[in-house]
């Protein structure tokens, strides 16, 4: 019956979900040559719907930065060629103790990954999770990239974080 009702007040507009616009920065932290930090960071944007907490965000491979563009180029040619997104969908109100379980979608990989989270004054924010190469299916391109900009070792595992505004 309270479905029911909740169904009635929405087809009739006296509530209404609303989806709201999301945008923000992921950045990375990555390891290369076993003492090189290289960082860097997409634009995202995506969609947060307040009355299921759905959040989905996808992350914009062509906005890459990394401040050496040569880096950027080789990064997208020979590396993050598989698909022009990489999307990653939570739930902000399942979120437990301030964690949030999201899925991480690239090519064919879909990895779950738990970040930090703060949701306060519609700014998110998570802290660093690692994301190894491995379960994104990236391991097959990397010698490519290390060949390409002569890097003898890349750690395969990279830090990644989100902080964005919902609109």
């Amino acid at each position: 019956m309270k479905r029911f009702a909740l169904l009635m007040l929405l087809c009739t507009g006296l509530i209404q979900a609303k989806t709201h616009k999301v945008d923000g920065v992921v950045s990375f932290s990555s390891i290369k040559d076993n003492a090189v930090v290289v960082n860097g960071t997409f634009k995202a944007q995506g969609t947060y719907d307040d009355s299921t907490g759905a959040i989905k965000v996808e992350v914009m491979i062509k906005t890459l930065a990394t401040k050496d563009p040569a880096r950027d180029f080789n990064i997208k040619q020979f590396f993050l060629n598989a698909s022009p997104t990489i999307v990653v969908q939570g739930n902000l109100k399942e979120a437990k103790d301030g964690v949030l379980k999201t899925t991480i979608t690239y090519g064919n990989a879909k990895v779950p990954v738990d970040f930090n989270i703060a949701f306060k004054d519609n700014s998110l924010t998570t802290t660093h999770s690692w994301v190894t190469l491995e379960s994104l299916g990236l391991m097959g391109a990397l010698p490519k990239l290390m060949s390409v900009c002569g890097h003898k070792a890349v750690f395969p595992s990279v830090a990644v974080s989100f902080k964005g505004q919902v609109k």
